[in-house]
C-alpha cells in the first residue's frame, strides 16, 4: 500500500469534511481519509463519508471493527490507557490504528470544534435561559402558590418546576445542564451503584474550570467542556495511538483557531438551522450545502451491542466473588443495571474492575497480549 503523508479520522460530519477539504488544498503527496464500519451493526452516516469523500476526490479507508477484534482487545483499551473508560469508542480507534500503523505517522481530529463553535448543549443553554427571562416576570405571590402546590404534583415535575424557580443559568450549566435522567432510566446515579461517591465533588473542583472574567453561561459551559471531557478525549487518542507508533494532532485546537473562536459572540454560535453555523458556512464552499444542513444521524460505536455480544463476560465478571468481595459496587444495585438504561455505568462499572484486576490486585496477569502489543 501507498504510504500516506496525512490521515484524517472522518466521519462525514461538519468538522471532518472542512478538514478534509482544507487539507486537500496543501497538496499531500497521498492524503487518506479513515472510517470505521462495524460489521452486523448498522452505521447510518458510513453513506454520506463514502459520498463526501468521493466528492472531495480523496481516498476512504472503510476499516472493519469486528466483533472478534472487540473481544480479544478490550482488556487492551482499559491497559493502554491506564484508566478506565465510559465509553467504548477507543476501540474504534484502536482497530483504526492497528490499519494505519506503518502506512503513516499522523492523523488529524476535527474534535473539539463544537467546543470552540457552538454544539447542540449550547441551544439548550440558551432556550433555559429564555425560560428564566420569562420567569422573572412572576410576581412573588404567585412563586409561593406554586411552590404550596408542589406537593399534589408528580415528583419529577415537582423537581423541575422548583429548580426552575430557583436556579439561574449559571446554576443550570454547574449543575450539568440536565434536569432529569432520560425517559427510559432507571435514575441509578454512579453515588447508588458506588458508596465511595456518595460526597459531592467540592466547589474548588468545578472552579478550576470557570473563567476569571464575568462571562456567560455559554461562555463558561464550553470553558468546562474543553478542560474536561474534551481534555480527556484528547489525552484517549493519543494514549491508544502511541502503541502503534502513530499521533494525533487537534486543528481546532491551534492557538489561531482558539483566538477565533474566543471572539465569536454566543448568537454567533448557533443559529434557527442548529449550531455550528459558522463551521457550516465555511463547508459549504466545498462541498454541496444540502449534504453540510442534512440531519445528522449519529457516527457512535455500537457499545450496547458490543456488551451484549463480544465482551458480555466482562459484565458477569461484576458478579464473581473476588468482585463482590472487594466491596467497592452496591451489589442489589448491580443486579438492577439495564443495558437499555444504564451502559454508561455499566462500562464504567466493568471497566473499573478490569482497571483494578490489571493495576492493583496482588499478582495480578496482564490483559491477554495480541500479537501487535507483543513486539510493540
Amino acid at each position: 500500500q501507498q504510504r500516506s503523508d496525512l490521515a484524517i479520522f472522518f466521519s462525514g460530519g461538519v468538522d471532518s469534511s472542512l478538514l478534509l477539504a482544507k487539507a486537500r488544498k496543501h497538496k499531500f503527496n497521498h492524503l487518506v481519509a479513515v472510517t470505521a464500519r462495524f460489521p452486523g451493526h448498522r452505521n447510518p452516516e458510513l453513506e454520506r463519508a463514502t459520498r463526501i469523500a468521493d466528492y472531495l476526490g480523496t481516498e476512504l479507508r472503510i476499516v472493519d471493527v469486528t466483533d472478534a477484534f472487540i473481544k480479544e482487545y478490550f482488556p487492551n483499551l482499559v491497559w493502554e490507557l491506564e484508566r478506565p473508560p465510559t465509553y467504548l469508542n477507543g476501540l474504534a480507534r484502536m482497530r483504526i490504528y492497528q490499519d494505519l500503523m506503518g502506512q503513516t505517522e499522523f492523523l488529524l481530529s476535527g474534535e473539539v470544534a463544537d467546543c470552540v463553535f457552538g454544539n447542540e448543549t449550547l441551544i439548550g443553554i440558551a432556550k433555559y435561559d429564555q425560560k428564566q427571562d420569562l420567569l422573572r416576570l412572576i410576581p412573588t405571590r404567585l412563586r409561593r402558590v406554586v411552590k404550596a402546590i408542589e406537593v399534589v404534583l408528580p415528583a419529577d415535575l415537582a423537581r423541575r418546576t422548583r429548580y426552575l424557580l430557583t436556579k439561574s443559568t449559571l446554576d443550570f450549566v454547574r449543575d450539568g445542564t440536565s434536569l432529569a435522567a432520560t425517559a427510559k432510566s432507571n435514575q441509578i446515579t454512579a453515588a447508588d451503584l458506588v458508596p465511595a461517591l456518595r460526597e459531592e465533588a467540592p466547589v474548588e473542583f468545578y472552579e478550576m474550570f470557570e473563567p476569571a472574567n464575568n462571562c456567560s453561561a455559554i461562555v463558561l459551559s464550553q470553558s468546562r467542556t474543553l478542560f474536561t471531557s474534551n481534555r480527556n478525549q484528547i489525552q484517549t487518542y493519543n494514549l491508544l495511538a502511541a502503541p502503534f507508533g502513530l499521533q494525533v494532532g487537534f486543528p481546532f485546537l491551534s492557538e489561531e483557531i482558539l483566538r477565533v473562536g474566543a471572539t465569536i459572540p454566543d448568537s454567533y454560535k448557533f443559529d434557527r438551522l442548529g449550531a455550528k453555523p459558522i463551521l457550516k458556512k465555511l463547508t459549504c464552499r466545498y462541498i454541496p450545502a444540502q449534504w453540510v444542513y442534512g440531519s445528522k444521524l449519529g457516527f457512535s460505536t455500537p457499545d450496547s451491542d458490543w456488551l451484549s455480544g463480544p465482551i458480555s463476560k466482562w459484565i458477569k465478571m461484576l458478579f464473581e466473588e473476588r468482585t463482590l468481595t472487594r466491596g467497592l459496587f452496591v451489589p442489589t444495585t448491580l443486579r438492577w443495571l439495564s443495558l437499555e438504561a444504564d451502559m454508561e455505568l455499566i462500562i464504567s462499572a466493568i471497566t473499573l474492575e478490569v482497571y483494578l484486576r490489571q493495576f492493583f490486585d496482588p499478582s495480578a496477569p496482564k490483559p491477554p497480549s495480541p500479537e501487535l502489543f507483543a513486539h510493540c
